[in-house]
């Protein structure tokens, strides 16, 4: 009995190690594996680190044209010289206009009529020795006009009163000598006010309507006339924002057509482009 247990154990053990051979023998495949090396795919590389062939040839020139696709320059012809401007204006005889900041049709109508770009216009005319200059411009003005006096220029100036500054030729800079003093505030025809207007046209040589007279968009200047002619240049602003300077002549350079010389304080020192103002003669016809 004990043998023939001994003989079943052997058998079992012997079956096992066969099924354990055959299991072992099933997982082993048939063929050799070919080497990993034969079976990269070889557009991995080539993907990250592109061949120098595989690269657009049209980047470069696109950033860097070559000399033959440069447009070819032509010589320009000659520019013609500019032309000269127009700055002198004969004036005609007219009547003696009241100043009231009411450019009438009855008192202007034989006046020289101007139209600026920016829908100003400016009027001139000649009486009893004097210059009538009115503006028609944006409204609630504030103007000055620069006038020429050899070495010496004069600011005229009106808002809500008129006044005048005065600049002297030093060294190659104007160099202001006179500031303003305020006249002729009175918007109304009393008598005290005429009397204060016809006071400072004897004094200065000049007067205006104030920018509260009349009609909202007119000034009037009455301005002594000399022997010979007049140079000046004439500026303005007016609402909504008092920014945009209108000026005669409307390419006008220098500091007269600075800002500041309307709205103030005006500068110590000045630089003016007299050359470039108009000239005012008076027409012997």
């Amino acid at each position: 009995m004990q043998r023939s247990n001994i003989t079943t154990r052997i058998n079992k053990i012997i079956v096992i190690m066969g099924l354990s051979l055959s299991i072992g023998v099933g997982c082993v495949p048939t063929s050799t594996p070919a080497q990993p090396t034969a079976t990269q795919p070889t557009m991995t590389q080539s993907k990250i680190l592109p061949t120098p062939t595989s690269q657009p040839k049209m980047t470069p020139t696109k950033i860097f044209p070559t000399p033959t696709s440069q447009p070819l320059k032509t010589p320009l012809p000659p520019t013609d010289e500019p032309e000269a401007k127009d700055l002198e204006y004969v004036v005609p005889p007219g009547t003696e206009a009241i100043i009231d900041g009411v450019l009438s049709e009855d008192e202007w109508k034989s006046a020289f009529q101007i139209d600026l770009v920016d829908e100003g216009q400016i009027f001139l005319m000649y009486a009893g020795g004097y210059l009538f200059l009115g503006i028609r411009a944006k409204p609630e003005p504030v103007t000055s006009i620069c006038v020429d006096q050899a070495e010496q220029v004069s600011i005229l100036h009106s808002s809500a009163a008129i006044g005048t500054a005065v600049y002297l030729l030093g060294d190659g800079v104007w160099e202001q000598i006179r500031g303003f003093e305020w006249c002729c505030r009175e918007t109304t025809d009393s008598s005290q006010a005429q009397e204060a207007r016809r006071t400072h046209l004897l004094q200065e040589g000049w007067i205006a309507s104030n920018g509260r007279m009349g009609n909202p968009d007119e000034v009037e200047y009455q301005i002594a006339m000399p022997e010979g002619s007049l140079r000046l240049a004439v500026t303005s602003i007016g609402s909504p924002n008092y920014r945009s300077v209108l000026s005669w002549p409307e390419d006008l350079s220098g500091d007269c057509s600075r800002l500041e010389m309307l709205t103030g304080p005006i500068p110590e020192q000045a630089q003016f482009s007299v050359e470039d103002w108009m000239t005012i003669t008076i027409s012997t016809d």
